[in-house]
């Protein structure tokens, strides 16, 4: 769609609700945001180049935002977001495009009772975003309309997508909180007398959450996801859809003063479709999370913290198996996890098959000035099946480069560990509204790799100075 269009189209909306609605509205408000980035990145394909993995652009991102209260119980919600490259617009037409990034209507109080409904764009974020959080799992973006390695931005992981077309119901008993929504993940439009209508992706999920308002100040969290994947081609052989039922469990509370802890779990079940054959799911991941604020007297006056995560998804031993669909394919699926942005790991690896343990420390060291330091080690929780130059023999691993891409991996066969990466991030708050940051990062593949072809350090540099108002 053209920028013109677009445009049109989004003023048309605000002004279709103004006309409809001019005597009731309440407020207007406008706020926005405006991120330019310069982004140096070498070495991500762990040292098997193809001249696709190194990147060296400047990204420019900014949002638009409109809200609206029509009446007491009614207001709308729309957001503009442009993501560019500088330099690409003659080499990419969408290059700038404008996007409706937010387009939605919440209606509260609805058939007297506590329930409010929103319709439309929006986004879906649960906890920490270990399941829920972003429609492409943040290590990529839109690629339901950007063929790999295209778009208007060359590091898709840093893109700030994260909405969902969905139908969103919240129902507040106090300490109760009851969320439902279904959101259209895909919609397909391929032809055929068995395709037609059959070829979406649809997302169900329900929520429960219940603050105890004990000392530790605990809140607990019950949940499901459902998806039904119906856009693979062997469903033109009539095979089952690949279908996910997700359950999962999330608890966080503050043991003691200035120390937040949490712990999530959560279940996949349903079937994998495989080439036309479907397996029985059977997979499992869990998180864990601390955060303590040090109380030295000494040391208050830099507010130095520190915290750990702990992140686990089984695998298996032969994902692409098609045995008759014998065996439970206990993969990880990561879904829409938002968890990692900006990380080298996240643009390499899918968020399953591995754990893996996060150390951090941050401090203040002047005023206006924030550091902080990030240690991840990672791990494959099944040794990769290989042959003697190093292939896999089976599609245990995948290792992803900047655009998308699935990249040429050699692994030693007799070792778990993928790598360790440090990142060292400096903030400056300018002012109230404009902060400068940078960001050094970088990976160092481990034994898990042939280190004779998959042994380079994969590095980054991002600059950054962004402006809200």
């Amino acid at each position: 769609m053209s920028k013109r269009l677009i445009m049109i189209c989004a003023i048309a909306f605000v002004l279709g609700l103004a006309v409809s609605a001019h005597a009731a509205v309440q407020n207007v408000k406008v706020s926005g945001d405006l991120k330019v980035s310069a982004i140096g990145r070498d070495q991500f394909d762990l040292g098997w180049s193809d001249g696709e993995d190194n990147s060296n652009v400047i990204m420019s991102q900014t949002r638009v935002k409109v809200d609206t209260d029509l009446t007491e119980n009614v207001s709308a919600t729309v957001r503009l977001l442009s993501e560019t490259d500088w330099g690409r617009e003659n080499q990419d037409a969408n290059n700038t495009d404008i996007d409706i990034d937010l387009a939605n209507v919440t209606m509260k109080e609805m058939f007297f009772c506590p329930l409010s409904m929103t319709l439309g764009r929006q986004e879906l974020m649960w906890g920490a975003g270990f399941v829920l959080g972003d429609p492409d799992t943040n290590n990529t973006v839109n690629t339901t309309t950007w063929a790999a390695g295209a778009g208007p931005i060359a590091n898709r992981d840093l893109s700030l997508r994260k909405a969902f077309d969905a139908i969103k119901f919240n129902l507040d008993y106090n300490p109760l909180m009851i969320e439902a929504f279904y959101s259209k993940i895909d919609e397909n439009a391929q032809t055929g007398a068995q395709l037609e209508d059959k070829d979406d992706i649809d997302l169900y999920g329900a929520k429960a959450s219940y603050a105890l308002g004990d000392k530790w100040g605990t809140l607990l969290e019950g949940y499901l996801l459902y998806q039904n994947d119906k856009s693979g081609s062997a469903l033109a052989q009539n095979s089952t859809p690949d279908t996910i039922w997700c359950p999962g469990i999330r608890a966080v509370a503050a043991p003691m003063k200035d120390m937040v802890v949490s712990a999530e779990m959560a279940w996949q079940t349903g079937s994998k479709n495989i080439a036309g054959v479907s397996r029985s799911r059977e997979a499992m991941a869990a998180q864990a999370t601390a955060s303590y604020a040090l109380p030295f007297e000494k040391l208050k006056k830099y507010t130095p913290k520190v915290g750990a995560v702990y992140t686990y998804t089984s695998g298996d031993k032969n994902p692409a198996d098609t045995t008759d669909g014998r065996g439970e394919f206990k993969s990880w699926d990561p879904l829409y996890e938002n968890q990692g942005t900006g990380k080298i790991y996240n643009v390499l690896f899918q968020n399953t098959s591995a754990q893996s343990v996060g150390l951090n420390a941050s401090a203040v060291p002047m005023e206006d000035v924030r550091l902080l330091l990030e240690y991840t080690d990672l791990w494959l929780v099944q040794e990769p099946n290989v042959d003697r130059w190093g292939h896999q023999t089976t599609d245990l691993f995948t290792l992803y480069g900047i655009d998308g891409n699935s990249r040429a991996t050699y692994m030693t066969g007799d070792a778990k560990h993928l790598g360790r990466e440090i990142d060292l991030t400096a903030t400056y708050d300018y002012t109230e509204d404009v902060q400068f940051g940078l960001t050094y990062g970088a990976f160092m593949p481990g034994n898990a790799f042939d280190r004779k072809q998959n042994g380079e350090v994969a590095t980054q540099l991002i600059g950054t100075c962004a402006v809200s108002f």
